[in-house]
């Protein structure tokens, strides 16, 4: 994905090997990162996958809202899915819906 943008610079792989991604306290990488963007050292985060960043879609769309709060891009490859969209309140709003719905049905 950065081949592709020789306009973004690398900074690290933050990463939590090992970690329950349920549980926030266990993920050191991900609250650097989160630090790192509070900062102002990160403006684009790229995850492999939605499922990466979280296993539940609740939390995954709160962590994406607080990345938009502080200005940082996320971009996630497995699902095409950038922040930068213009409907992405729309797509976040309708995976709400999909979460609850499967959480209610469970």
């Amino acid at each position: 994905m950065v081949k592709c943008h020789p306009e973004w610079n690398p900074l690290k792989v933050y990463a939590d090997f090992g970690a329950d991604g349920h549980l926030k306290g266990t993920r050191p990488g991900l609250h650097q990162l989160i630090e790192d963007c509070k900062s102002g050292i990160v403006d684009i985060v790229i995850f492999p996958s939605v499922s990466r960043l979280s296993r539940y879609m609740l939390e995954a769309i709160g962590y994406i809202r607080e990345f938009r709060k502080m200005g940082v891009r996320v971009f996630f490859e497995k699902e095409g899915f950038d922040t930068e969209d213009e409907f992405i309140e729309k797509i976040l709003d309708a995976m709400i819906a999909f979460a609850e719905k499967d959480e209610r049905d469970k």
